[in-house]
């Protein structure tokens, strides 16, 4: 697991004000004042909004971790086995690791890109987590 770094902080009313600006609906039920609510109710720190291939936000949790790309894919392979392998015309954890490349980053912010108290990580063809650091 890779820690998630941060220079800086944010509180929960300028988050949501900035976080709605960027991202105009969170779907999949999720509201604003949802997100607010769970992060006063746990605390300072870091949290993860995980968007799913349709863009909607589809789980939020207080979280300071993510997969690096080769744990990605020993997950893929772990749940999925051959048949992975097989989907993606690779023939090794290897070539599967190439693959996944193309869709994995962390070291940009696509989203909050201005501010060191987020971080975007994307792990497959529209999958993405949003690392945000919140002080309470």
């Amino acid at each position: 697991m890779k820690k998630v770094e941060f220079l800086g902080f944010v509180d929960v009313d300028t988050l949501v004000s900035k976080l709605s600006n960027e991202i105009e609906f969170l779907n999949n039920g999720f509201e604003y004042d949802e997100v607010k609510e769970y992060i006063l109710e746990n605390g300072s720190g870091v949290y993860e909004l995980m968007f799913g291939c349709r863009g909607g936000l589809e789980e939020l949790q207080k979280n300071d971790e993510y997969l690096s790309l080769e744990e990605l894919v020993d997950e893929a392979i772990s749940n999925y086995g051959e048949e992975e392998l097989e989907n993606n015309d690779c023939n090794s954890k290897e070539e599967l690791m190439e693959v996944y490349s193309e869709f994995y980053s962390d070291d940009e912010n696509f989203v909050l890109e201005n501010e060191n108290w987020a971080k975007c990580v994307s792990f497959y063809e529209e999958s993405w987590s949003l690392f945000i650091n919140v002080k309470v």
